[in-house]
């Protein structure tokens, strides 16, 4: 058996990682390999063990995927779950067909308002809540392809954070609060989401009264305090009426 010395070995190795790719490059600085009789070893010879597992280290392509990482991939992609998107303008009845023809339901948010007519009388008609916003439900495989078909008609709301490219889920919890909400009362004011800070606001829900059973965010809106419903990222509402504050009930 062939005994190695090692004289003066000095090694640093330095990674990056590239996508999911890591990159090792080892530097040896006044390192000298011999054999027991004094003949220099190459280290980059096929014969030599331990290089020989460097340099496929080295030479290795993208690391697979991991069965839990599949198995996840798997379950986000069948996972059925609501969306939004905002359409762009005079594109809503394509964007509808495009929509209806791969998703099975479908969500509008309506507001009823009084205008007068040309006959000079008052009349109640209805409009959408959200110029252009529709809401989706479908599973993640769909909402890919409703992306590429709509790409010069809409954008669909995306996560907010490190996947921004990814489109953001919608809780069925959320949208079914929102859109009780919406139908029950026209108590209610639509509101800017990027004019009000939901995160500092204190989550409730309301356990007495007329608006019993819905739940909201406690926040400052035009220098006053306001319960408001809100789907997350897309769209907010304030309520106009007063809540008591005993029937209101913090959540954790």
């Amino acid at each position: 058996m062939i005994r190695i010395f090692f004289l003066a070995l000095q090694t640093e190795l330095s990674t990056r990682i590239v996508a999911r790719r890591t990159v090792v490059k080892p530097w040896f600085r006044g390192w000298c390999l011999r054999s027991q009789d004094g003949s220099r070893c190459d280290p980059f010879s096929p014969s030599f063990p331990m290089c020989c597992q460097i340099r496929q280290w080295m030479e290795r392509k993208d690391t697979p995927l991991s069965t839990n990482s599949k198995r996840s991939m798997q379950q986000s992609s069948t996972l059925v779950s609501w969306y939004a998107l905002k359409a762009y303008y005079n594109k809503i009845e394509l964007i509808m067909e495009v929509i209806k023809s791969h998703c099975k339901e479908t969500y509008v948010p309506m507001e009823t308002v009084r205008q007068r007519g040309k006959d000079g009388k008052m009349i109640e008609t209805e409009r959408p809540l959200i110029p252009g916003v529709v809401f989706f439900r479908c599973d993640g495989s769909e909402v890919s392809v409703i992306r590429e078909l709509l790409t010069d008609k809409a954008f669909i709301y995306h996560r907010q954070g490190r996947d921004k490219r990814e489109p953001a889920p919608i809780s069925d919890r959320e949208l079914d609060n929102f859109r009780r909400f919406v139908d029950y009362s026209d108590h209610y004011e639509r509101i800017d989401n990027q004019t009000v800070n939901l995160s500092k606001g204190q989550q409730v829900h309301v356990t007495e009264g007329p608006y019993k059973g819905f739940e909201g965010t406690v926040c400052r809106v035009k220098g006053n305090r306001h319960l408001v419903i809100a789907v997350t990222g897309v769209c907010a509402v304030m309520l106009i009426d007063y809540v008591p504050q005993a029937f209101l009930q913090k959540m954790e």
